[in-house]
């Protein structure tokens, strides 16, 4: 397989990877967003794979099947159209502050590869406290 040349070698505009946090804790539920994208006039094929993120558990995913430790989906992306397809993980109780979760989507179309790549930190669960203001009755002596 070919990687980044020929026709679709301009593949910014064919695929997107989004994750749902900029940092999670330890337990945190996280979804890995792979999106391969047509802009042209007629279907395109596409091939994905995305491989369980270091750090996470498998809970389900979207489309396509889970094997060996990764979500693979192929199928056609009509014309001027997208595809969503979702892996849903926990960050383990493990990971531990400062660890960086990253995942690695592959995408192939037409026989060309190309990979799109996301990252979060592991980071505290924050609490902003609650502040309240007491209302206290004037007294008259």
């Amino acid at each position: 397989m070919e990687r980044g040349s020929g026709p679709y070698s301009r593949h910014g505009d064919l695929a997107s990877l989004i994750v749902s946090h900029t940092y999670a804790p330890s337990g945190e539920p996280l979804t890995f967003t792979a999106v391969p994208q047509n802009n042209t006039g007629s279907p395109l094929p596409f091939d994905l794979s995305l491989p369980l993120p270091l750090h996470t558990t498998y809970v389900t995913h979207s489309a396509g099947a889970f094997e060996a430790y990764a979500l693979h989906w192929s199928g056609d992306v009509p014309a001027n159209s997208q595809e969503t397809v979702a892996l849903y993980v926990t960050v383990l109780d493990s990971a531990r502050l400062g660890d960086t979760i990253s995942a690695t989507a592959e995408f192939s179309v037409k026989g060309v590869a190309f990979d799109k790549s996301v990252s979060l930190a592991v980071g505290w669960r924050s609490h902003l406290p609650a502040v309240t203001r007491r209302h206290v009755a004037a007294t008259s002596q």
